[in-house]
């Protein structure tokens, strides 16, 4: 709370619940542990907008990047900032990597 006191103005069952149990615990399939490193990690994680940015950047990375949910889980305890960018702008990157660098 003291890194993020937002925290203690979002709704538990509106914000709060649907971010840290359905998707982060229940869609990536994060351990209670991993959460809480998340969280003492990158508290700004749950700031984001779960419709309009952390369920677009997943889809994304499942549908079009083949990735399982345990990874993106496993990217989002290395780098739990990927939520702060845009889809627009990881497309980008991405982009430049399998096509102006041949990457795959």
């Amino acid at each position: 709370v003291q890194k993020n006191p937002r925290l203690l103005l979002y709704s538990l069952d509106d914000n709060l619940r649907p971010k840290l149990i359905f998707f982060f615990i229940m869609t990536l399939h994060m351990e209670p542990t991993q959460l809480t490193k998340v969280l003492l990690k990158y508290p700004q994680i749950v700031d984001y907008n779960l419709e309009g940015t952390i369920s677009p950047i997943t889809r994304y990375f499942v549908a079009e990047l083949d990735f399982s949910h345990v990874e993106v889980r496993n990217i989002v305890l290395k780098f739990p900032r990927l939520f702060s960018n845009s889809l627009a702008k990881i497309k980008h990157v991405v982009g430049y990597f399998r096509y102006e660098l041949g990457m795959e």
